[in-house]
């Protein structure tokens, strides 16, 4: 047996030599929002419809990471196209023999745009836009709101992956893997073990940067059921779409009835959702250990109506509302108590001012 007490010696004494973990810190240019949400979930577990109902709710601003790469490509190429034809036109003016002007100058592009360039690179080479590109977006997108911030946030179906989660935490709030991750301890040593010891109290989660993340899920067979039944109709392809067993027509009006199509080729939309399935249930439960870590995830069953998963939603965020109220009043209450104390502290050292001038000076024995 070894000698428990030297190894008892030695383990404060690591302790003691051991750098402390600095917490983790929001970057400075990120600006703060009273609500923020994570919205994500199944293929089909109608993420996207919940978002904009809570915006619309809650005054929130919705965010989509899709739309953003959309936006980005699209301002990326609009610079580029203007470029490329004043090149054209110098050119066309050069060979001529007329007076082009001034040189063309270089493209001037926006954060926004190189990402989204170096996007439309990948894509064009058949490869996914990177985790880093869309957590970018986002963040560049909360940035530009800063001077609008409503009521928070909501993300549209984002984050999908642990990558993108690690990569959101850390442009938001500054967290690492470190701040996250147990130091594994060192080998037990023979010579001096470590006494017995007590179970680590849990350590309450860091700031990751969101309130919440609600995960929406749905039974892979109800996925396939809502995305094979929608129909679109092919003379308002932009208006509201239909479900066959959800959301039919209205039958008051047969005409759309008769030329509704169903929305997209049924058998890419089925071998396309089998992929997205298997790659949601593959990160679910990774994605969900990782979240507990960091914040606060609720699980809702998207199965019922809309308006009864809505309600469900309503409670969570309501609940969610009022805790970080009680935290912000109990903030402001340390604030009034410190206020206080300092001007007590400060009156009393008046007062003995006022007193010293005032008593009269003791007489001194002759």
């Amino acid at each position: 047996a070894g000698n428990v007490y030297l190894g008892e010696m030695l383990g404060k004494l690591r302790v003691v030599v051991t750098d402390p973990q600095a917490p983790p810190e929001a970057p400075p240019d990120v600006p703060l929002a009273l609500l923020r949400l994570c919205y994500m979930g199944a293929p089909f577990a109608g993420v996207s419809r919940q978002a904009t109902m809570t915006a619309e709710k809650e005054d929130l601003h919705l965010i989509s990471p899709q739309m953003e790469l959309k936006d980005a490509v699209e301002e990326f190429d609009k610079v580029m196209g203007e470029h490329d034809e004043a090149v054209v036109q110098f050119k066309e003016k050069t060979d001529a023999g007329e007076d082009p002007g001034a040189d063309v100058e270089d493209p001037v592009l926006t954060y926004k745009a190189r990402q989204g360039g170096d996007a439309k690179e990948l894509m064009a080479e058949g490869m996914p836009v990177s985790d880093e590109i869309l957590v970018a977006l986002v963040v560049d997108k909360l940035k530009e709101l800063a001077s609008d911030p409503k009521g928070g946030w909501v993300l549209d179906g984002f984050p999908a992956t642990v990558s993108q989660a690690r990569l959101l935490s850390q442009a938001l709030a500054g967290v690492e893997d470190r701040h996250v991750t147990k130091t594994a301890p060192p080998p037990p040593s023979r010579l001096a073990p470590l006494p017995p010891q007590e179970e680590e109290p849990e350590t309450p989660p860091f700031p990751s940067g969101f309130d919440i993340a609600i995960r929406f899920h749905v039974a892979p067979e109800l996925s396939r059921r809502r995305a094979l039944g929608r129909l679109r109709d092919p003379e308002n392809p932009e208006g509201p779409g239909y479900h066959l067993e959800y959301d039919p027509p209205p039958e008051e009006d047969s005409n759309l009835a008769a030329r509704l199509e169903r929305a997209g080729d049924a058998d890419g939309t089925e071998a396309q959702l089998l992929t997205r399935t298997a790659t949601y249930l593959e990160e679910r439960i990774a994605l969900d250990a990782w979240f507990k870590k960091v914040g606060k995830v609720v699980e809702i069953q998207a199965t019922e109506a809309v308006e009864e998963v809505a309600a469900e939603l309503d409670e969570t965020i309501a609940e969610k509302k009022a805790e970080l109220q009680a935290v912000k009043d109990e903030a402001a209450a340390k604030i009034v108590a410190e206020e206080e104390a300092i001007a007590a502290v400060e009156a009393a050292k008046v007062a003995a001012a006022e007193a010293a001038l005032v008593e009269p000076a003791p007489r001194q024995s002759l």
